[in-house]
């Protein structure tokens, strides 16, 4: 697993970087880097960035927190080097399932311009309350 882990790393960050005021930890993942992906890599790499930011979270806040703020990085985005659609789907649901409502906020920089676009047809037919949490 650490194998894989380093792999994914080399090919997109994903960091648990800073606090927030409320001592949520802040975990930071920017656009891929390479073409190359590996299924379980994606999966355990990003299950495993996951899983620290919370446990930051719950350690800096002695357990009254276990949130996270979650921001992408589209600085460098390079529409080839997406991974496969399904896989971001299917990792999405597995952290929905085993970390429900844990993200406090999630801050999109530099979108492309089709997840801006999603975004803005999307939007209107989420909550207020995730709305106010997602930012593009």
């Amino acid at each position: 697993a650490e194998r894989l882990i380093e792999e994914e790393m080399g090919r997109q960050t994903m960091v648990v970087r800073g606090k927030d005021k409320s001592d949520r930890a802040v975990v930071y993942r920017n656009a891929r880097g390479s073409k190359a992906i590996n299924e379980q890599g994606y999966y355990t790499a990003t299950l495993y960035v996951a899983d620290r930011a919370f446990a930051c979270s719950e350690i800096s806040t002695k357990g009254k927190e276990d949130q996270i703020v979650t921001v992408l990085d589209y600085i460098n985005y390079e529409s080839d080097k997406v991974p496969p659609l399904a896989f971001v789907r299917s990792s999405t649901k597995v952290l929905q399932r085993l970390f429900p409502e844990r993200a406090k906020y999630v801050f999109v920089l530099d979108p492309p311009m089709w997840l801006q676009l999603a975004y803005t047809f999307v939007s209107p037919f989420m909550s207020k309350r995730i709305r106010d949490q997602v930012s593009v």
